[in-house]
């Protein structure tokens, strides 16, 4: 892999706060003192390295980041851990009532990226990649596995085959002992890796976590997982695909997973501001309170783009209920959940990143840096535009650099 050195441009831009849509006072005097006369270093990655070349000769570069933790300090410099997601693909289509999800480098392998961003000189480094791995030692692909209602295809549609062991990354937290929880929206699942990208363990829907959660979606897994001391939090990304499930729902699920009794104990429901809206990364604070982003991938007046506060503390864990609502949630309404004694997670609006600036169509990780800042990171596709020709295999490609946020947030006035 060549040196890959990434200039920043820094854009400096002064906290508006009356342009803030925030849904109490108390978030508004929390915003205003926490970054008022400060800014948001906006960190641009340029000429990222190149991953490979695709059978219609297409060069494509790293990018598809998801998921940020913050790794620490050294020298000065700050450290970041994320990854990439199964890899550069092109929008998925029908054929003959069977979804199919185009691959443009089928061989791709998922895996762990640390940067380095220096503030003073205004740069980024790509420090480290490491390779994700199964148990046996080979390299994993992002290619679908049996359980998802995917079918992989290359660039000229040819299908291709499943992997058992292919994974769909979309989120990640660090453990005390130096390896990485990562949840995946195949499964969904929940993983667990080695300091060096190995597979230790994997939990799968039936086999630690709820088998009801096989119901999702194409593609909204598990879109953030956050660690507070044994107990992993993974958030869906939007709500189960149920039959005669509310279209407009705005249910999501919450799993409480114990890391030492390897098994999920609480589930929590999360209601969405809108049903357009999904999740793009969650991450701890403490006992029951995380920060949440949640999104719309729309522009204009119409966008939603906006951190919020939440809070398990008071919510009802309906993983010991076996009947309704906990078997129906998606199908209720908050009013109906209220009616049956069950409380939603509370939440509380805290940014609204597309007034300060940030409209940025996927934000898809966000990690506390100090009690002082919150950095986020943007997923730009590789780049792809979504569109495919499938007789030329050539895809179209957009501008779009993977950008990293620094933002002033006062975590202890929250």
């Amino acid at each position: 892999m060549r040196n890959s050195v990434l200039k920043i441009k820094q854009l400096e831009s002064t906290v508006l706060f009356f342009s803030l849509l925030l849904s109490t006072s108390l978030c508004s005097q929390t915003i205003s003192e926490t970054a008022q006369n400060q800014s948001i270093a906006k960190y641009e990655l340029l000429n990222p390295p190149r991953l490979g070349v695709t059978r219609a000769g297409q060069p494509i570069h790293l990018g598809g980041f998801s998921g940020l933790r913050f790794v620490g300090k050294k020298n000065g410099k700050l450290i970041f851990v994320t990854h990439t997601d199964r890899g550069p693909n092109p929008h998925a289509y029908y054929k003959k009532g069977i979804l199919m999800r185009p691959f443009m480098l089928p061989e791709f392998n998922p895996r762990l990226i640390f940067l380095e961003v220096d503030p003073p000189t205004k740069t980024l480094k790509i420090i480290k990649q490491i390779p994700l791995k199964s148990d046996n030692g080979q390299l994993l692909t992002g290619l679908p596995s049996m359980r998802t209602r995917e079918h992989p295809v290359n660039l000229y549609g040819k299908k291709l085959p499943f992997d058992k062991k292919g994974m769909d990354l979309e989120s990640i937290d660090m453990a005390a002992d130096g390896g990485y929880w990562m949840g995946d929206e195949y499964g969904p699942s929940l993983m667990y890796f080695s300091s060096q990208g190995k597979l230790l363990a994997l939990f799968t829907p039936a086999a630690g976590l709820p088998k009801m959660i096989t119901q999702i979606k194409p593609n909204f897994g598990f879109e953030g997982i956050a660690l507070h001391k044994d107990k992993l939090f993974a958030i869906l990304q939007g709500p189960l695909n149920k039959k005669n499930n509310n279209k407009q729902s705005k249910m999501i699920r919450i799993i409480e997973f114990d890391t030492k009794k390897r098994r999920t104990v609480g589930q929590y429901l999360y209601i969405l501001e809108e049903p357009s809206a999904s999740i793009g990364d969650m991450a701890a604070l403490g006992s029951n309170r995380f920060l949440v982003i949640e999104q719309n991938g729309r522009k204009g007046q119409s966008v939603l783009k906006k951190i919020f506060l939440i809070d398990l503390a008071n919510a009802t864990n309906i993983q010991a209920n076996k009947q309704p609502p906990s078997l129906n949630a998606e199908n209720l309404e908050s009013i109906q959940l209220q009616q049956a004694g069950v409380r939603t997670v509370s939440k509380k609006e805290v940014l609204n990143l597309a007034a300060l600036g940030i409209k940025n169509k996927k934000i898809e990780g966000i990690a506390l840096v100090n009690q002082k800042h919150i950095a986020l990171i943007t997923d730009n596709d590789f780049e792809l535009n979504g569109e495919l020709n499938q007789k030329t295999g050539k895809a179209k490609f957009k501008k779009e650099n993977t950008i990293l946020f620094l933002i002033p947030l006062d975590i202890a006035k929250l």
